[in-house]
């Protein structure tokens, strides 16, 4: 019998699938990533069930659906008691390590289920190190792992050039890209890797002693912004070369209302595309600076002869709108570019090649499971991927409560509609073969009246199946949709 995999899950943070070179990326920010997908599974059609981090990390962590914690917000808490990856394979006998973001659960910590490396409740993103002064002797700063990581290798605190705040005048709060000063080492993706690696190579000799295999989760904050990186990465990418999305051109026209809100709170609204490609530059160097580490990650598994027996699978917890649709970041508006994700793995039980199933993120939650040994879950929403999970999924569903505005909806995307019902606002709908920039709401066109109806009721029969508590809401309005 083989011996038990090791797992290793790298997590990126607001990162679009197109910025891959396996998905189609023109000039190719990730080397190491399109040599995985060549090796191993490229998901075609992997997606998030929400966009927003921690309601996105929990499912994972959990293979539960966001709205059975009570919550599709982020900072959401994981009630005692609920399984999950690290206590499952613990139980199985798996050493575990993590790397960087957390932002799974409000309450804890890594380290109080049972990981070994460095604490950031919540968010945590460390980068306010380089907004001011610095007091060493402060102890938000002595607490902090990255500080610490600068001073052990002598490194100073960055500072930020070439600054890129957000278009319109008067909204200036958000930064998008900057310049870092000092070497790529003193980078925040840096010091994610080098953690990564440090348990890792740790993992492995111990594994050479006595035998145990481990589960390494390793969680980068970007490419979400801002993107402050340091040379070579900042200029690694040439604007100019950056193609324009035929979905820049949104007027929101017949949207939900919402939409351009939410442009105007970001400060994008009516930017040209010079404005969004000196931003996607700085976005596609983080890109490959996150590749990077995952290079050296794989060097360090392979030099300690554990690679071939290692499942490595990379995803991001949710996409990026990068000037689509005149939108940044992420929020309540549930396209593609944000719910549809990279998802590759390579390694024992993953075949080679591309699969069109319908995945989801929180899938990785029962495939861990399935490679440790573990029994399965049987309250979980997600199925391995490695293994039999039933009949195949025929539709996408998405879900969201709150990202700077209380929004409550949910979808269902077929591959020819999908269909989007906001509680407080005008539903979507999109023609997805005529319309594959979803820019014009098909959702009071009579033509398109019969879709929109099935539709409705599918999601309803998916909230009704699934517990979600909006399904009063829409069973009692559907008719009137």
């Amino acid at each position: 019998m083989p011996a038990r995999p090791n797992i290793v899950f790298v997590l990126s943070d607001q990162q679009h699938r197109d910025t891959v070179g396996a998905y189609g990326a023109a000039r190719s920010p990730t080397p190491h990533l399109d040599r995985l997908a060549d090796e191993g599974t490229r998901y075609d059609n992997a997606w998030c069930c929400s966009a927003i981090c921690s309601p996105s990390r929990a499912a994972l962590f959990t293979g539960r659906l966001p709205h059975r914690f009570g919550s599709v917000r982020n900072d959401l808490t994981i009630p005692a008691g609920t399984p999950n990856l690290a206590a499952a394979l613990a139980a199985q006998g798996y050493r575990l390590g993590y790397s960087g973001k957390w932002h799974v659960d409000k309450a804890t910590l890594p380290t109080d289920y049972g990981f070994e490396g460095k604490n950031f409740p919540g968010y945590g993103f460390p980068a306010w190190l380089f907004t001011g002064p610095v007091d060493p002797s402060s102890r938000r700063v002595r607490e902090n792992a990255y500080y610490e990581y600068l001073a052990d290798r002598g490194f100073a605190v960055p500072t930020l050039s070439d600054t890129m705040p957000t278009w319109e005048p008067e909204r200036k709060a958000l930064l998008l890209a900057a310049r870092q000063s000092g070497p790529q080492e003193a980078a925040i993706p840096w010091f994610v890797g080098e953690e990564g690696v440090r348990l890792a190579e740790s993992f492995c000799r111990r594994r050479k002693s006595d035998g145990r295999p481990f589960f390494l989760w390793m969680n980068f904050w970007g490419p979400h912004n801002p993107c402050h990186i340091p040379e070579p990465w900042f200029s690694m990418f040439d604007p100019a070369e950056i193609p324009e999305p035929a979905s820049l051109r949104e007027t929101f026209a017949g949207k939900p209302a919402c939409q351009k809100l939410m442009a105007h709170y970001w400060g994008t609204w009516g930017a040209p595309w010079d404005f969004w490609r000196r931003y996607l530059a700085a976005y596609l160097g983080y890109c490959a600076l996150i590749d990077a580490q995952i290079g050296r990650l794989r060097v360090a598994l392979e030099r300690a002869g554990e690679w071939e027996n290692t499942l490595f699978i990379y995803s991001a917890d949710h996409g990026d709108m990068m000037g689509r649709h005149q939108l940044t970041d992420k929020g309540p508006y549930m396209y593609d570019d944000i719910y549809r994700i990279p998802l590759i793995a390579r390694g024992p039980g993953m075949a080679r090649g591309g699969n069109d199933d319908i995945v989801y993120l929180h899938d990785l939650y029962d495939t861990a499971l399935a490679a440790s040994g573990a029994p399965p879950d049987p309250k979980s929403d997600g199925r391995s991927l490695a293994g039999a999970g039933g009949p195949p999924r025929e539709a996408v569903f998405g879900e969201f409560d709150c990202q700077i505005l209380t929004h409550p909806q949910r979808m269902i995307r077929t591959p020819a509609r999908k269909f989007v019902w906001n509680a407080g606002d005008i539903s979507e709908l999109y023609d997805l073969e005529r319309d594959p920039d979803e820019m014009t709401n098909r959702a009071q066109d009579p033509a398109y009246a019969g879709d929109k109806r099935i539709l409705a009721e599918r999601l309803l029969e998916h909230l009704r199946r699934t517990s979600d508590p909006l399904a009063r809401i829409l069973e009692a309005v559907r008719h009137g949709l």
